[in-house]
């Protein structure tokens, strides 16, 4: 006998596949769903190999020490700890259309594209302003 238990699932279905993901529930999501997670995958794959080797470019490049350019590898980090938060709990309390939170997403992605250029072709722009502008492009991404 159930005796009104639900075994611990939701929506009372007592079937024991509770918090598992099936390929019929993976179908069910619409499109937008995967562009976006298509579009965080690149951002994460075009940072994460910065942060293994930008702190050795920004010591060769700037001159710097190797603690200040390792350091300055926290920036990025730091922002997205704050800033996506933040940013999602905003996005999520307005009710952003998705045309205005993939114009986000892509502000961010050209932000992280626009700071790598930078870092990668430039001494002119000091280097903190182009790994502050890498987290809060990841994070806004």
């Amino acid at each position: 006998a159930n005796n009104g238990a639900n075994n611990g699932s939701s929506n009372g279905a007592s079937n024991g596949s509770h918090g598992t993901i099936s390929l019929r529930s993976l179908q069910l999501l619409r499109p937008p769903y995967y562009f976006h997670l298509a579009g965080g995958m690149c951002l994460y794959g075009a940072m994460v190999p910065f942060w293994f080797i930008g702190a050795k470019h920004i010591q060769l490049r700037w001159h710097l020490p190797l603690r200040t350019a390792d350091a300055m590898m926290l920036v990025p980090e730091g922002a997205i700890a704050l800033i996506a938060p933040t940013l999602g709990f905003l996005i999520d309390a307005v009710k952003c259309s998705l045309r205005t939170q993939l114009v986000v997403a892509a502000a961010g992605a050209a932000a992280i594209a626009a700071a790598m250029l930078a870092l990668a072709l430039t001494t002119t722009i000091p280097p903190w302003p182009l790994v502050i502008a890498l987290g809060a492009g990841d994070a806004v991404g």
